[in-house]
């Protein structure tokens, strides 16, 4: 059964940096790997310099209902 989340990822870096995805899942584990696929991708694009190493983000998993799903689609964004 598909369900649809709303997953806040905060990255423990300097600013401690917000990233938030919308997706569609079957399970709450493949919800939170779409959605730091989808954050993986913005932080990279995001990045000019290296931090010198991997920091370990804070993941918070919502339900979140259809129309917000639907307006934010398998999207993510940054919220600093």
């Amino acid at each position: 059964m598909q369900a649809r989340y709303r997953v806040t990822i905060t990255d423990h870096d300097y600013h401690y940096t917000t990233y938030v995805a919308w997706v569609d899942a079957t399970s709450k584990n493949q919800a939170i790997v779409k959605a730091g696929a989808l954050a993986g991708g913005l932080k990279a694009a995001r990045e000019q310099h290296s931090t010198g190493g991997l920091t370990d983000p804070e993941i918070r998993l919502e339900p979140c209902n259809l129309e917000e799903y639907w307006e934010h689609r398998e999207t993510a964004e940054v919220q600093s």
